[in-house]
């Protein structure tokens, strides 16, 4: 049975700001349950998004809004601009948060949050938007699309088929994380004993992959390598680095430095690649 659990409540608390002053919180939730959903679409602002999968064959929905304001009566007004929609439509599940705000309406001005909550059945599609906010995403999908921007990102064994293109953010990934193509700007990486196929793309930022069994193919500009536990003869390896040097140990293999390039390349029969090609950034391998 399908029911609504809507809870309106007064959240307080004091939060030091520059004008010393206390931020008051007026908060509205829901709760719902779905059944016979095959994939979700999320599309929001400010907001975290968590996702888990359970064992049961329906969705779980939590949903919190959030208007912080130094007026108490403020930010329950500016509260009722922040609206929201659920919608199912063929199997997939519509989820979006938006301001709706009439010309005659000055302009809000408090700080708006949102939280998703979300359990959901094994190998279903995920798609998300979402700016300047939190997204942790753990268990069996069968696809994920992520775009964001100035969001941060945790992926936990979500090994199917994912989509990832993030700007300004960063993004950490742990476990198996199936066939995954990435594609950033000004965002950091970090792949974290990580197994699975990763194609990725991006300017800038640091990336950071921690005891690597992964096929990956990257191609980056000005971007920042540091590789940790990286295990000759595990990997079939060919890096390059152009206009600046690659940094490793001896045993991984000689480094051939040309005028523009610096190569390392070590090959194994049987194992997976191991491929980075960069520009005017650093590689260092420990």
């Amino acid at each position: 049975m399908k029911k609504w659990i809507i809870l309106l409540s007064w959240l307080w608390f004091h939060q030091a700001i520059s004008a010393q002053t206390t931020l008051q919180v007026a908060s509205k939730s829901l709760k719902k349950d779905f059944e016979n959903i095959k994939s979700i679409q999320i599309a929001s602002e400010k907001a975290d998004i968590e996702v888990q999968v359970w064992s049961k064959p329906t969705v779980g929905l939590s949903l919190e809004l959030k208007a912080g304001h130094p007026e108490r009566s403020k930010a329950a007004e500016e509260l009722e601009f922040l609206k929201y929609e659920i919608m199912e439509k063929k199997g997939t599940l519509i989820l979006r948060t938006f301001l709706s705000i009439n010309k005659k309406d000055d302009k809000p001005s408090s700080n708006y949050k949102v939280k998703w909550i979300l359990k959901i059945p094994h190998l279903m599609d995920l798609g998300v938007n979402n700016t300047f906010g939190k997204i942790n995403l753990e268990g069996q999908l069968k696809s994920v699309k992520l775009t964001t921007e100035f969001c941060k990102i945790n992926m936990t064994n979500v090994f199917g088929k994912n989509e990832l293109k993030c700007n300004y953010g960063e993004i950490t990934m742990n476990g198996n994380l199936g066939n995954t193509t990435i594609a950033t700007n000004r965002t950091d990486l970090n792949l974290l004993e990580t197994i699975g196929r990763v194609s990725f793309s991006g300017s800038y930022g640091t990336v950071t992959i921690t005891k690597p069994q992964i096929s990956l193919t990257a191609k980056t500009e000005k971007a920042t390598y540091v590789i940790t536990g990286l295990k000759p003869g595990l990997l079939n390896l060919h890096i390059e680095n152009k206009h600046t040097k690659i940094l490793c140990p001896a045993h991984y293999g000689q480094i051939m430095n040309y005028e523009y390039t610096s190569k390392l390349i070590s090959t194994h029969i049987g194992k997976p690649t191991f491929e980075i090609f960069n520009s005017f950034g650093v590689i260092k391998i420990d």
